[in-house]
């Protein structure tokens, strides 16, 4: 099974916030390729740490993160399914941040679970299986 981590999930675990073992827990022993981290992830993580006013102490703890975690390239097939859940989506009504449809359609293109603490924001994402590894 390959688990990919959203944005929020990676900064509870490097910024030891509170249930930042859970994942760690979840992490340790698993295989490289059965964890990950979307580009589109990483780009969010970056930019984090340009606005950061600890940018140096931030940088060195992204380094370890990716260091731990591989990144995973935008994969083609993400493209589809990015514009099937936003057609979806647009069906539905709803709106959603653009980089978490991203990252949702990557997690479809690799057939992941994406692990996240903002479920909400997935949920109404077709045929997309979440895990919230701070809750358990």
């Amino acid at each position: 099974m390959i688990w990919l981590l959203d944005t929020n999930t990676l900064i509870y675990f490097s910024n030891r916030e509170p249930g930042f073992e859970r994942i760690a827990r979840r992490i340790s022993g698993r295989s490289p390729g059965e964890v990950l981290m979307s580009a589109i992830t990483l780009s969010e993580l970056e930019c984090g740490v340009e606005n950061s006013r600890h940018r140096d102490e931030n940088r060195a703890a992204l380094d370890d993160l990716v260091a731990l975690v591989r990144v995973d390239a935008y994969p083609q097939q993400a493209a589809r399914h990015f514009a099937e859940l936003k057609a979806a989506l647009k069906a539905k009504g709803r709106q959603t941040k653009p980089y978490d449809l991203l990252i949702g359609a990557h997690a479809k293109a690799l057939d992941a679970t994406l692990v996240t603490n903002d479920l909400d924001d997935f949920r109404h994402m077709p045929g997309l299986r979440l895990a919230n590894w701070l809750r358990g």
